[in-house]
């Protein structure tokens, strides 16, 4: 069933599920001016137009919308209340003397009324369908080249909040006594807004401390024996951190720490087994070709190492793309810290150990912009092509994924060039560019579960809604 865009009050706001629309039309508590953008559309609908449609009551269907008469919007009779469409959100009521309002005309349709916009405020505030500007215009247009969702209700001083409070053991236990039997929340208690997370800084500032800490024992004591130590607590410490993150990212709380940790490791074994299965059938050192070869060897191993830890689970248990993107953090995070553990060992049979230090530095600093998120970001994808369905090798050439897959393919290459910028700025720019698709993969997670909130509300299906794309709307009234 489509999505669709409604446009009240002169604001289009959407993409809404077909089930609330249905609820609002049956019941009558849509305003008359009301006209309907269904997904992948050429024309505005009017309210009969779209009942048609929506309720299939055999009426016109295709002829497009037109401007309705001033004295009928006037006389159209208006809600008491919108449905209730979100838990724990009380519908809007109109009250029971509106304010005068001058009526503005919107150029290609009817004259509308101002006081309804705060009287029936959308279920779900969706961005403009026009593109923003400045760095909102730079985040839209990537996320909808991309094919993900645009980022909406972002905030970073908010998200990381909870970051700099003072925290008690009992809270981290907490957080990670998820995903076991009367340790999951039900549908209704999942968080669907921005969460906080916290624990992974705690754990990134820890492992700092103490890899600097082995670092001073073998400088002081120069013993060989804690060069293996070092090198895999440098190694791990700053992937491990951001598979954290993605961790308390999980809002569902359905993923056990067992399993992650399994996928970790499960994962970053397979995955590296599998890259150099492909590398033994196209491998080149071409200047030119060996990057992108390399991005495409790479990053096809990790999505085939997720697929295959995900086609033991079942679908029902694990069907939020927050999942998916948990996932493939664990595999991403694998494969980063044993390749850096490897490119560690190597450094230190060719070169000092300061050559081994500066490896570990390096690629630690670089950690949250690579292999953790470009597999989070793949994966993502996967499930959000999957929903609650079980694995199958179809999704894997699913063009939602193929999208994705090929745009990390793009980074991981340009990562890979030998040209550099000064003070890393060609790392830091693919870092920024791969995160902001990131947060818009997360936005298509919490829209996920707040689309299944609302129709389990509603009495519909309480399993995974899909997510819609918010495209470049045409204007009411347009052709």
């Amino acid at each position: 069933m489509p999505t669709w865009y409604l446009h009240v009050d002169g604001a289009t706001s959407g993409p809404h599920p077909a089930d609330h629309v249905r609820h609002w039309v049956a019941h009558g508590q849509l305003p008359q001016t009301t006209v309907f953008w269904p997904e992948g559309g050429s024309a505005w609908l009017n309210l009969t137009q779209a009942t048609a449609q929506i309720l299939g009551d055999g009426s016109d269907r295709s002829a497009p919308w037109s401007p309705a008469p001033a004295a009928a919007t006037e006389s159209a009779e208006r809600p008491t209340a919108r449905p209730e469409v979100r838990p724990g959100v009380r519908p809007g009521v109109r009250p029971a003397a509106e304010p005068t309002a001058a009526e503005t005309t919107h150029p290609g349709h009817a004259t509308y009324t101002a006081p309804y916009a705060a009287a029936y405020p959308t279920p779900y505030p969706a961005p403009t369908t026009d593109h923003r500007g400045g760095l909102h215009g730079f985040t839209d247009r990537l996320a909808d080249f991309a094919g993900v969702e645009r980022i909406t209700g972002f905030r970073p001083g908010e998200l990381l909040s909870l970051a700099v409070r003072r925290h008690g053991r009992d809270e981290v236990e907490q957080t990670f006594a998820t995903g076991l039997p009367g340790f999951t929340p039900p549908l209704d208690k999942v968080v669907s807004d921005w969460p906080k997370p916290w624990i992974f800084v705690r754990l990134y500032v820890t492992a700092t401390m103490l890899f600097l800490g082995f670092v001073a024992l073998v400088e002081v004591f120069g013993n060989p024996n804690l060069l293996p130590g070092m090198i895999m607590l440098g190694s791990f410490a700053v992937p491990l951190s951001v598979l954290v993150l993605f961790f308390e990212l999980n809002t569902p709380r359905n993923i056990s720490l067992y399993t992650v940790t399994h996928a970790f490791l499960t994962g970053g074994v397979l995955s590296l087994a599998i890259t150099l299965v492909l590398i033994q059938f196209g491998h080149t050192d071409n200047a030119v070709l060996g990057p992108l070869l390399t991005g495409v060897l790479e990053e096809v191993g990790k999505l085939l190492a997720v697929f295959v830890i995900a086609l033991r689970m079942p679908g029902l248990r694990y069907p939020w793309i927050l999942n998916g993107m948990l996932f493939g953090a664990a595999v991403g995070a694998g494969f980063a810290a044993f390749e850096s553990a490897g490119y560690a060992m190597t450094t230190l049979g060719t070169s000092d150990v300061g050559g081994a230090i500066s490896v570990i530095v390096l690629r630690g600093a670089l950690a949250p912009f690579g292999h953790v998120v470009w597999t989070a970001l793949v994966a993502g994808a996967l499930w959000r092509a999957k929903r609650d369905r079980a694995m199958s090798p179809r999704l894997l050439i699913d063009p939602r994924v193929l999208r994705v897959l090929a745009l990390v393919i793009v980074f991981h290459a340009v990562w890979d060039y030998g040209f550099q910028l000064p003070f890393l700025l060609k790392y830091l720019a693919l870092g920024v560019a791969v995160w902001v698709l990131v947060l818009g993969m997360v936005t298509a997670g919490l829209k996920q579960i707040k689309a299944t909130q609302a129709s389990a509300a509603l009495g519909g299906s309480d399993l995974p809604q899909p997510t819609a794309l918010q495209p470049t709307v045409p204007p009411v009234g347009s052709p």
